[in-house]
């Protein structure tokens, strides 16, 4: 069975600029992530594991977050919206005790 293709602003192969990159199948996605992680792909190992998948996934969120920083990205502090008739920043739980 074929995986479906991801939309993945990465190519297996680098083309020629201005060229269309192809997209990563699915197996392609999590095997660059898992590789991330420190997994090799030999032929005799098994597929990545839940644990590597897990620090691949830790180390691709720090690597875009690394770039986001790099790139100037600067996040704005979102709006409160209104829960109930109260501003999110202004209601806070009252406990008695």
């Amino acid at each position: 069975m074929k995986d479906p293709a991801v939309a993945v602003p990465l190519s297996v192969a680098p083309g020629a600029p201005g060229t269309r990159l192809s997209p990563l199948t699915l197996s392609q996605a999590n095997l660059l992530v898992a590789m991330l992680a420190g997994y090799w792909g030999r032929k005799g190992d098994g597929p990545p594991g839940p644990d590597v998948m897990g620090r691949g996934l830790l180390i691709l969120n720090a690597l875009a977050e690394w770039q986001k920083i790099v790139n100037g990205f600067h996040p704005t502090k979102p709006t409160a919206t209104k829960i109930a008739g109260h501003e999110n920043e202004k209601h806070r739980p009252h406990f008695h005790g």
